[in-house]
C-alpha cells in the first residue's frame, strides 16, 4: 500500500525523487535481510502515522503531556484518510495545498533521514539488513566495554519486522522460536538467540545464534548427549 502510495506522487523532476523511486521499484515485497526499499517504507509508514494523526491528537496531548497513541490496527484509519484525501482532514492545511503535497513532503523528510543515517550507501542498494540489525548485549558489557566482543552477540543483519511472523524490530525480537505438535515432537523445530549456556567461555554460549539469525530450524528434540551439567551442594550444606 505505502509503496503504491509513494510511487503515485513521486516524480522524477528532482534527484531525490528519482532516488526514492528507484529504491521502491526494487523492493521484492518481502522483509528479507537483502530486500531493497523495505526500510524506507517502514520509516515512511511511521512518519505518516505521526504527521497524519498528530493534529487530531493534539487536544489529548494538551490535556495530558504523557498521552501516547498506541493501537495495533492503526493502518485501517490511516489508509482510509490517505485514500480519501478529503480537504477537511488534510493535516496542517495552512502548510500544504493538498494531500499530494503533504505526502511528498513526508517522503522527502524520510529521504533526508535515510541520507543522514545511511548516506554511505545509495538508497537503491541499501538493504533491510543494513537498517535492521541485531543488538544482543550482555548486561556486563556496558560496564566492561573492552569485553564486548567476548560477551555480546554479533550485530548481524536480520530478516523480519514488527508485522511479520518472524517478529523483530528495534530492540525487540523473539527470544526463541519453536513449532511443535503433541505426539509429533520429532517433527518439531526450535532455535534461540545465543545458546543454552550463560557462560561466555562455554561452547554453548553462542552455538545456537547463527541458526536464529538466518532462520534455519534446528530439531526440537535434543540429540545425543554431549555435555552434562551437575549441580553439587557444598559438603557442609545444612539440610
Amino acid at each position: 500500500f505505502y509503496r503504491a502510495l509513494a510511487l503515485e506522487v513521486l516524480g522524477t523532476a528532482t534527484p531525490w525523487e528519482a532516488d526514492v523511486r528507484r529504491a521502491l521499484l526494487r523492493w521484492d515485497g518481502r522483509a528479507r535481510a537483502d530486500s531493497i526499499g523495505f526500510g524506507f517504507l517502514t520509516e515512511l509508514r511511521r512518519r505518516l502515522i505521526e504527521t497524519t494523526f498528530g493534529p487530531f491528537l493534539q487536544r489529548c496531548l494538551d490535556r495530558d503531556p504523557d498521552f501516547s497513541y498506541r493501537w495495533f490496527k492503526v493502518d485501517s484509519p490511516l489508509r482510509q484518510l490517505l485514500l480519501a484525501k478529503r480537504p477537511e482532514t488534510l493535516p496542517a492545511p495552512h502548510s500544504y495545498p493538498d494531500w499530494n503535497a503533504f505526502l511528498l513532503n513526508v517522503i522527502e523528510d524520510t529521504y533526508v533521514h535515510y541520507k543522514r543515517h545511511y548516506g554511505y550507501k545509495p538508497l537503491d542498494h541499501l538493504t533491510w539488513g543494513d537498517v535492521n540489525r541485531s543488538g544482543i548485549a550482555h548486561p556486563f558489557s556496558a560496564r566492561l566495554p573492552w569485553l564486548r566482543r567476548f560477551l555480546d552477540m554479533p550485530t548481524d543483519p536480520l530478516a523480519g519486522c514488527a508485522h511479520c511472523i518472524r517478529v523483530v524490530y528495534d530492540n525487540h525480537g523473539a527470544s526463541e522460536r519453536f513449532v511443535v505438535s503433541p505426539g509429533h515432537e520429532e517433527q518439531g523445530i526450535l532455535h534461540m538467540p545465543g545458546g543454552q549456556s550463560g557462560h561466555p567461555l562455554s561452547d554453548h554460549y553462542r552455538d545456537q545464534h547463527a541458526h536464529w539469525v538466518s532462520g534455519r530450524p534446528l530439531p526440537f528434540l535434543s540429540g545425543e548427549v554431549s555435555n552434562t551439567l551437575v549441580l553439587t551442594p557444598p559438603a557442609n550444606h545444612a539440610r
